[in-house]
């Protein structure tokens, strides 16, 4: 099934790679940049670091040319065992996976009862939010998506090749730029047989709205479970 990525490059990599490697042809068409916002990490006694996105990891590393900045030796909460290996390849050794998205990593924090806070490197636009009612969670918002506009040509192109397949929605910003610029560059046309796949509730909500065309909703917030969608897509759309 041909499917349609819109993150940035770093991100649409990994992506495609996991698509391909379950039979799939992945579309790439970056309509984010992520960069740091230059938002300091506070000097604090943490007890770990949270990591729900690859975007964060990247930022980190980026910044930590000029020297380390976190210690290898925190506890590390990852969303799913992807994020969990990317967090490894940074240096960290004590990684656990929360299973399950959000929800799964919240129990994992809750059952660690530290007494110390844990520093929680997001993204200004998040498809969640963690509260622990055990432990403290220090938000920091390192990154921000900046938005791009690949250009007519390019997403026509991009469109062009999903005419009987799908695309993902990460979050509810990211999804109605690209409705925007779909509307923006007339091309509603290319979108006529596209089945749309959003990562939660709230991202389906804010564009079914706007566009008459199934879209399916992850079980779970997180990428794994949209790729296991893909396989549902022929099913899911109606005949005709």
């Amino acid at each position: 099934m041909k499917t349609l990525i819109t993150r940035s490059q770093s991100m649409n990599e990994n992506t495609a790679a996991v698509l391909v490697a379950m039979g799939h042809e992945p579309v790439e068409c970056p309509l984010v940049e992520i960069v740091d916002t230059g938002a300091s990490i506070p000097e604090t006694d943490f007890g770990g670091v949270i990591f729900t996105s690859q975007a964060a990891m990247e930022i980190l590393a980026e910044r930590e040319k000029a020297g380390k900045l976190l210690s290898r030796s925190l506890k590390v909460f990852a969303v799913g065992e992807r994020t969990a290996e990317q967090a490894r390849a940074l240096g960290f050794t004590d990684v656990v996976a929360g299973e399950g998205g959000a929800g799964g990593l919240v129990d994992l924090i809750d059952q660690s009862r530290l007494a110390k806070p844990l520093l929680y490197l997001a993204g200004v636009d998040r498809a969640v939010e963690l509260t622990s009612s055990a432990v403290e969670i220090v938000l920091l918002e390192i990154y921000q998506a900046q938005l791009l506009d690949p250009g007519k040509d390019r997403l026509q192109v991009a469109l062009d090749a999903i005419s009987d397949g799908c695309a993902f929605l990460y979050s509810v910003r990211t999804a109605s730029h690209l409705l925007e610029l779909i509307s923006r560059h007339n091309l509603e046309r290319t979108i006529e047989n596209v089945a749309f796949i959003a990562i939660s509730e709230t991202v389906a909500n804010a564009v079914v709205s706007r566009i008459n065309l199934p879209v399916l909703i992850a079980p779970q917030p997180n990428q794994m479970a949209m790729i296991d969608l893909v396989g549902e897509v022929k099913t899911f759309r109606p005949a005709g």
